[in-house]
């Protein structure tokens, strides 16, 4: 299996689960997948790379906020745990460079609290929050707009229980899910409803990423903590930016260079391969400063000595 990571998701009671590495291949093609710009299909890319970590995660019911966790630790342990980001001034428009610690906004989302019990009538619903595998749903263009609440109780809803009968929504696809909801008494479906608009009102003064321009007194960026897909996906879209014309001249470089094969590199991590890089422009930079100092003394007169102590 290789080697594993340790990973804790406070969505399954900090339970803790050995992850895989995050491989320069797959890296890429996240990366990659930004390019289309298009939501669902790095949506779809994310899940696969959760899939590939944590095999049957996404059956399990990890919520986006967990699988934002998950694809933090591997960027950070697989790639670099700072995040190196190109801002732009939206007081002057002109870009700088800041540095941001994953580990920062890791802290901050794991301590989030976001399981409630809704208690109304014969009903006791628990739920958390939106479930990753149906998070594509909020960005298809498709589904009526008012139809969007109903997706999100049914996907943040874990169990239901009527008179000491209880259902259990793990497992259930979206559209057993939904026609639950629909199903529900109003008063249900308005008191889960709200309970999830409080869990956001109660995030919304927590900052995640604050950004302060270097060139005026404003701000940036600025992301709120929060379980809304919409913002969880910027952060993703964040973590994973990167350069892709210099991840294919890494490995062209390494193997034009070093000897590795590109199959090699595509199966070890991002830092792995920048390891093996600085390796070999240190032994460049050494091999071309001996290969100077041969040359200087092969350079002097025979006659002339070149101890220290006659040019010391």
């Amino acid at each position: 299996m290789g080697f594993t990571f340790n990973v804790k998701l406070p969505g399954f009671n900090n339970r803790v689960f050995r992850a895989r590495e995050l491989s320069g291949a797959l890296y890429r093609d996240v990366v990659k997948s930004l390019y289309n710009a298009d939501d669902s299909a790095f949506i779809d890319c994310l899940n696969n790379t959760c899939e590939y970590i944590i095999p049957g995660i996404l059956q399990e019911d990890v919520n986006v906020i967990d699988k934002l966790l998950l694809l933090l630790n591997a960027r950070a342990v697989c790639v670099s745990p700072d995040l190196k980001l190109n801002v732009t001034c939206a007081a002057t428009n002109k870009q700088f460079n800041y540095t941001c610690k994953l580990d920062e906004l890791y802290i901050q989302l794991e301590n989030l609290k976001y399981t409630k019990i809704v208690e109304i009538e014969d009903f006791i619903v628990f739920h958390s929050i939106i479930k990753a595998q149906h998070e594509k749903f909020f960005f298809d263009t498709n589904i009526n707009r008012s139809q969007l609440p109903y997706y999100q109780i049914a996907s943040c809803i874990d169990s239901i229980s009527i008179k000491d009968i209880k259902t259990d929504f793990k497992g259930l696809d979206i559209e057993t899910r939904l026609s639950i909801v629909e199903n529900l008494p109003v008063s249900v479906f308005n008191a889960v409803l709200k309970s999830m608009q409080n869990i956001e009102i109660n995030l919304a003064g927590q900052k995640l990423l604050y950004i302060k321009s270097p060139f005026a007194d404003s701000v940036s960026v600025d992301m709120p903590v929060s379980t809304d897909v919409h913002t969880l996906l910027q952060v993703c879209k964040f973590i994973f930016t990167d350069d892709l014309t210099n991840l294919y001249k890494l490995v062209f470089n390494l193997v034009h260079h070093s000897g590795f094969t590109a199959e090699y590199l595509d199966s070890i991590t991002p830092a792995e391969q920048m390891l093996f890089w600085s390796y070999f422009l240190k032994t460049q930079q050494k091999e071309q400063s001996e290969s100077n100092v041969s040359s200087q003394i092969a350079g002097f007169p025979k006659d002339v000595s070149t101890s220290s102590s006659e040019f010391g």
